[in-house]
């Protein structure tokens, strides 16, 4: 059975009690949503870390011709250093890192990653059954040199996490990971950092009004 069908069965299976047959909410195909992304909250890096993590809103509208579309920008206010939050391929939230944790329901793209990526109609959502084996590309991200005073910005595309059921359910999703830091600028990866904290952001999505 592939997605498209299973949604659709399961949008209309009903649940037998007391107030008899109720439809499933969130799982129906056409239920293309317009939704408002709102910056819940996001960590502070502790002041002697000398790092700003700052997340800013580009697009806040999710409709079916654009999703929600944030900015991640990482400024090292220190001496020179290394960084394990890279640029492309090896930014903060890539790969498997694209997912919100608490709950799981939405994925972070990058733009280029994403317009390479097959979608349901209408929907950011990648065109794949929820039971498809979720793999990503193999490849190493070590220490990344900031320069004192450098910033390193990244843009993600908020989209459906197409494992999950219901689309850009409304609800509040956090992404967290750790960030290692070497005092040795020309730090390699394989090398032992020399401090590692937790950074972390919230997105609040909401039906728009």
């Amino acid at each position: 059975m592939d997605r498209r069908t299973l949604l659709t069965t399961a949008a209309t299976t009903c649940v037998v009690g007391v107030s008899g047959c109720q439809q499933l909410r969130g799982l129906t195909t056409d239920d293309t949503g317009r939704r408002v992304v709102e910056l819940h909250d996001q960590d502070a890096v502790a002041e002697p870390y000398e790092v700003t993590i700052a997340v800013e809103l580009l697009e806040q509208t999710v409709t079916e011709t654009h999703p929600a579309h944030v900015q991640i920008t990482t400024t090292n206010e220190g001496p020179d250093r290394a960084l394990s939050i890279g640029s492309g391929r090896c930014s903060l939230f890539n790969r498997s890192d694209g997912g919100s944790d608490d709950p799981a329901g939405l994925w972070l793209y990058r733009p280029e990653e994403a317009q390479d990526l097959d979608r349901e109609p209408n929907r950011w959502e990648q065109d794949k059954s929820r039971f498809s084996d979720r793999s990503s590309p193999a490849y190493g991200c070590g220490a990344f040199k900031y320069s004192s005073g450098e910033s390193m910005r990244t843009e993600y595309k908020v989209w459906n996490d197409y494992a999950e059921d219901g689309y850009i359910e409304p609800g509040t999703y956090r992404w967290e990971r750790e960030i290692q830091m070497w005092d040795n600028p020309d730090a390699e990866g394989t090398e032992q950092p020399t401090t590692t904290f937790q950074w972390g952001f919230s997105l609040t999505v909401k039906d728009e009004e």
